[in-house]
């Protein structure tokens, strides 16, 4: 009888490492761009103006309901909750526009 050595790789058997948590903040301000081909809106708030990223998983909504980047409108007041995944980058978790007269 041969015996036939065996390698295992245990370094594919092991667990992912858990992605860090986002730290979610929120800013509120008013809408001054919407820039539909980048995705994004420019927020003016508190500390300036903001450019914040808008990916397929933010939920933009408006009263009870949900809406579109495309209905979000110039001067529109809006509740932005969003992380840093890097310095000087920011994306947008939720969008809720406050407006409610359209």
């Amino acid at each position: 009888m041969a015996f036939i050595p065996l390698v295992i790789n245990v370094g594919h058997c092991q667990k992912p490492a858990a992605e860090e948590p986002k730290e979610i903040k929120r800013l509120f301000g008013t809408v001054a761009k919407v820039e539909f081909v980048m995705s994004s809106i420019m927020v003016i708030c508190d500390f300036g103006y903001v450019n914040i990223d808008v990916t397929d998983a933010t939920v933009i909504t408006r009263g009870s309901g949900q809406i579109a980047l495309d209905e979000i409108d110039l001067e529109d007041s809006v509740i932005v909750h969003y992380y840093n995944p890097e310095p000087g980058k920011y994306v947008a978790v939720s969008i809720r526009d406050s407006t409610t007269e359209k």
